[in-house]
């Protein structure tokens, strides 16, 4: 392996115990690094063992933390955004971590600010956000707000004290404030990126909710995502061991069933031939699954989108936003003395067999416009949306806001999304 900055990652995650079987980080022309297969995987196989003391999360961060001199702001902040906050000290010049003070590597493999900026919307200007896919959007508006509640309690901490503690580095004065917000917005966004969910009894006794119960794996996060549950291998967590990947399991016969449920007849079992056969081959990227996520939201989350010409071979999972139809049609029937819904919107539709419009787009069809005399049926809402695409693409291709990047991935976007729809009509 000739790159040093990633045969340094694996010599650190070595001393820390980490075991990888079968697999070893690349770079990937285009798509920064992933993880490929130095030999054939069969299904089941153990290929990356984590254990808890490389596990980077509550229980390992910062002394700046965890002193005395924090202030109340800082010790109660959620755990995303003190793992945003320790990473920034522990990656400064005159801190250190006791997790990171030999990983620089880690931390060079990272994505840099510019590449963060040219792929997820959070650092995209307005012009462009207003333009992203509904469920891209409210992804998108829940970031804001749990960013501007994180970095609040961090400045405002800072603001208001008089000591020199360790959490004054980040923040020091008015004049760099900009700078350092950026900074922290950065490790803010690479948390969000590359977490793994994770569970301690500390973690119980603070009250962190479950989507704050994070943990970060340096080389375990390499892994990039696919919505192919056949190649997708499995991620487990358990209490005092660490982390496990393996393998996908061998897949049963092709005339079975699809049910999930047990049974005892060979029929419904997988073949010692299946068992045996590989799930990857050499040189073949192997993947891992973050979610049953459609594309809106690896877009607003990840800064990425599943196409079919990709490693991962399109999006199973992906849904198309209904809110740019329905919101303009509700927010007709709402009379001046009501108040707007908060919780109006994430309307959905899922295309291909067994699809549809998921249960709260039904209701609000049925209860409130067919209700009210507004006579709708899904076609012609896909109708109406395939225009608002049209339109979209229209502006996008004549925009000249932001970078070229940006508007090349929220293009591609859309015409996914006039692909679906076009596909859907043309079905019926």
């Amino acid at each position: 392996m000739e790159d040093k900055t990633i045969q340094n990652l694996i010599t650190w995650a070595e001393t820390k115990g980490v075991q990888m079987d079968g697999i070893e980080p690349r770079r990937i022309p285009g798509r920064g690094v992933g993880m490929m297969a130095t030999r054939k995987i069969k299904p089941g196989e153990r290929i990356l063992h984590v254990p808890e003391k490389a596990i980077y999360s509550l229980h390992n961060l910062a002394m700046a933390l965890s002193s005395p001199a924090s202030s109340d702001n800082i010790i109660n902040m959620p755990l995303h955004g003190l793992l945003a906050l320790d990473l920034s000290l522990s990656t400064s010049s005159s801190s250190s971590s006791s997790f990171f003070p030999s990983c620089s590597s880690w931390t060079e493999i990272l994505p840099t600010y510019t590449d963060l900026k040219n792929s997820l919307p959070f650092l995209w200007p307005a012009g462009l956000q207003n333009l992203l896919p509904s469920q891209a959007k409210r992804v998108l508006r829940k970031q804001q707000e749990k960013f501007a509640r994180e970095w609040s309690l961090l400045s405002s901490s800072s603001s208001s004290s008089s000591s020199s503690s360790p959490h004054q580095q980040v923040i020091k004065s008015e004049n760099e404030r900009e700078k350092e917000k950026e900074r922290f917005e950065y490790f803010w966004l690479i948390t969000n990126t590359r977490t793994f969910f994770y569970e301690t009894e500390e973690m119980d006794k603070k009250g962190y909710a479950w989507e704050d119960r994070l943990c970060l794996l340096p080389l375990a996060d390499l892994f990039n995502h696919t919505s192919d549950n056949k190649k997708a291998c499995k991620v487990s967590w358990w209490d005092g061991e660490g982390y496990t990947i393996v393998a996908p399991p061998p897949s049963s016969s092709s005339s079975s069933s699809s049910s999930s449920s047990s049974s005892s007849s060979s029929s419904s079992s997988p073949s010692s031939h299946t068992k045996n056969k590989a799930v990857y081959e050499k040189g073949e990227e192997v993947f891992i699954q973050y979610g049953e996520y459609g594309n809106d939201f690896l877009l607003a989350e990840y800064g990425f989108i599943l196409s079919e010409e990709g490693e991962g071979k399109g999006n199973k999972f992906d849904c198309v936003g209904l809110d740019e139809v329905l919101l303009n049609k509700l927010n007709g029937l709402v009379h001046e003395d009501e108040e707007q819904d908060e919780d109006a919107g994430g309307y959905v539709f899922k295309p291909g067999e067994g699809g549809g419009v998921c249960e709260k787009t039904k209701e609000v069809i049925i209860n409130r416009l067919e209700g009210g005399g507004g006579g709708v049926d899904v076609e012609s809402l896909l109708g109406e949306l395939a225009d608002i695409v049209q339109e979209r693409l229209v502006r996008l291709r004549e925009s000249r806001v932001g970078e070229e990047e940006q508007r090349s991935l929220l293009i591609r976007r859309w015409e996914q999304i006039g692909e679906i729809i076009a596909g859907e009509i043309g079905g019926r």
